[in-house]
């Protein structure tokens, strides 16, 4: 059975992220770019990480493979990989996981594939990287996975440079790349980056029926919450390194428990809502090598009270399946517009 067609209740975590802590050394300090991070992806499922520039969502999923560049490291917390702990796996055992567990679906095609080489090639290393050597296995394979993302005439493009190909025809050729060994988890970091609209349906759609189609599970990384309603099952919220909501999608839209998503849902342009301002959040994210002591989101909130500066909150289950770290809603219930401003005294 496609796990995808199982409840939600039956299906298995593919990945488990536990208090994952990314940091990053500088001349003001160590900056955790990722603090205390916890979520899990289970088989046929979509989750979205969702939030602004800067929030700690592509390190996330660069830690999730070890892929984080050094003097970056990744300092504590656990991540298994279909139960198997990614931190204590080196060389051979690392390299196969990348690929035929977890694929990834990088943010810019243009950086992902090499210039130097050939479409076909590349995709053939893939392969090869994972134990396939015959020839003519390898052509059928890549023909296969060419095919399979809508490319045309895929024989042809195997010859072809990435730089002769459009925007769109790149990022169909690193979701096949991704896809190409059949993993279980696909991480996709910001798919759908300087595409423009008709090209990014038909991304989306692709990535979707191929979830579907597979049971792959899928991590998918954006700021675009379009993109989240669309796709997505789950969400999570980041914000300045931390998860500070996690919800169904449709749970999450209707009645968000954080006043961060609430800005973010508030800020998308409606057609319904004709001209004028669209609202925004006042303030900047906190300078992550000295981040403050209490809630993170505090100096931007309309909701602050004096606790939410000296206490760091939880992320804590309010409501089944939605967890939220705003102190305010945890202790009074309800959601953000439940919520009264109070400033601080």
């Amino acid at each position: 059975m496609n796990p995808a067609d199982a409840g939600p209740e039956t299906r298995a975590n593919v990945l488990t992220v536990t208090d994952l802590q990314t940091a990053f050394p500088t001349r003001r300090g160590t900056v955790r770019a990722v603090d205390g991070v916890s979520f899990d992806v289970r088989e046929g499922e979509t989750l979205g990480l969702v939030g602004e520039s800067g929030s700690g969502k592509s390190v996330t999923a660069m830690s999730i493979l070890r892929l984080v560049a050094a003097p970056g490291r990744i300092e504590s917390g656990r991540i298994e990989l279909a139960g198997q702990d990614v931190l204590a796996l080196e060389g051979e055992e690392l390299r196969r996981v990348r690929g035929s567990i977890a694929g990834m679906v990088f943010q810019n095609p243009m950086t992902a594939l090499n210039p130097s080489f050939t479409v076909g090639w590349q995709l053939m290393e893939a392969l090869r990287a994972h134990g396939v050597r015959d020839p003519e296995e390898l052509q059928r394979r890549v023909e296969q996975a060419l095919a399979a993302v809508g490319m045309p005439d895929p024989a042809r493009q195997l010859d072809t440079y990435p730089h002769q190909m459009s925007g769109g025809m790149r990022q169909r050729v690193v979701i096949a790349m991704g896809m190409i060994n059949e993993p279980r988890l696909l991480i996709a970091d910001e798919p759908t980056t300087a595409l423009d609209v008709t090209i990014q349906a038909q991304v989306l759609n692709l990535m979707k029926r191929l979830t579907r189609e597979h049971g792959t599970a899928l991590l998918l990384i954006t700021h675009n919450m379009g993109v989240i309603a669309r796709m997505c099952d789950r969400v999570a919220v980041m914000y300045a390194g931390e998860i500070v909501e996690e919800a169904l999608v449709r749970t999450l839209f209707s009645a968000p428990k954080h006043p961060y998503t609430s800005g973010l849902l508030r800020s998308i342009p409606r057609a319904d809502h004709g001209r004028g301002k669209v609202p925004t959040m006042t303030g900047f994210p906190p300078d992550m090598a000295a981040p403050p002591s209490g809630c993170r989101f505090a100096d931007r909130c309309p909701y602050v009270v004096d606790a939410c500066l000296s206490d760091r909150p939880a992320l804590v289950e309010v409501e089944s399946a939605h967890k939220t770290r705003c102190l305010r809603v945890q202790e009074l219930g309800g959601s953000v517009a439940d919520l009264t401003v109070r400033g601080v005294a």
